[in-house]
């Protein structure tokens, strides 16, 4: 099911997308900017993109089932992150075509359902496989010093060496991040840009894992199984007692598109203080 539109940042209420673009009095952004924001899902019945097998499965079934509505303000670094792909795109034209396949899509029948990928840049000569991700500081430094347990970013690029460019024999993700200060660097040794080198998993565990995965989200939206419930990994449950965000699922409170949908964050909300559910959908 398409996302629907936007929820206001003045009202707090659901709004159409073309009342935002063409009818609101208020103009909370430029219209230009507000467009920019506006993501038009088109699902295929058992048709997947790589990016989803590793999303939570509860998230992708609510994410097709229901009639949703966002916050504009969550979708600003989504689409900064399309911006920088759209500039590195933009140079395919000045190099060596024969070496660099850019935005390459495919597209694998796996027989009960189909996957579909568009990878950013292969360099056939390195044979190094580029991810191009925007992220923040504590993020990169996390993959930097190898911490891929639970990491989404391991199995995407593990996947597209699977499905399209099984000659590959370095998968690396060039990360910008986007709140670097030189504070950080000298602190982290975190550069404005980092590469990170994904470890390459075995074929049969790949294998293993994708079919896992992609039977889960098939079978769910069949009505054949029911969603897992997120884990606290699945959520960025903050555990950090010294955090102000102590005891809260920050993916659901700042980045989910459907935790309006989720019973299972609805029930965190029943429990949570008067000041962490007010800022769920904070108003201007």
């Amino acid at each position: 099911m398409p996302c629907k539109g936007f929820i206001c940042p003045y009202s707090g209420k659901d709004t159409p997308f073309d009342y935002c673009t063409s009818k609101c009095p208020i103009n909370c952004m430029s219209q230009p900017l507000l467009m920019a924001l506006i993501r038009e899902n088109r699902e295929e019945p058992n048709v997947f993109h790589v990016t989803e097998l590793a999303t939570p499965e509860q998230i992708v079934y609510l994410k097709r089932t229901c009639d949703y509505f966002i916050h504009p303000f969550n979708l600003i670094w989504a689409v900064l992150g399309t911006a920088v792909h759209t500039i590195i795109e933009g140079q395919k034209d000045k190099l060596d075509p024969a070496r660099y396949i850019m935005e390459e899509s495919f597209e694998v029948d796996m027989g009960y359902a189909k996957i579909r990928g568009r990878a950013d840049v292969y360099d056939t000569e390195a044979k190094i496989l580029y991810d191009y991700k925007t992220m923040k500081g504590y993020k990169a430094k996390r993959l930097m010093d190898g911490e891929w347990k639970d990491e989404p970013y391991m199995w995407q690029l593990n996947f597209y060496r699977k499905l399209a460019f099984p000659e590959a024999k370095t998968l690396m993700i060039e990360a910008l991040i986007k709140d670097w200060s030189r504070a950080m660097q000298d602190s982290d040794n975190v550069h404005p840009i980092e590469r990170v080198e994904v470890p390459i998993l075995a074929d049969e565990q790949v294998e293993r894992q994708l079919q896992a995965w992609l039977h889960k989200h098939t079978t769910n939206l069949s009505g054949g199984t029911t969603p897992a419930p997120c884990k606290q990994s699945d959520v960025w449950f903050n555990t950090n007692p010294r955090s102000k965000n102590c005891g809260v699922p920050l993916r659901c409170r700042d980045y989910c598109e459907v935790s309006s949908k989720c019973q299972q964050y609805a029930q965190f909300l029943e429990g949570a203080s008067d000041a962490e559910r007010a800022r769920v959908y904070p108003k201007r």
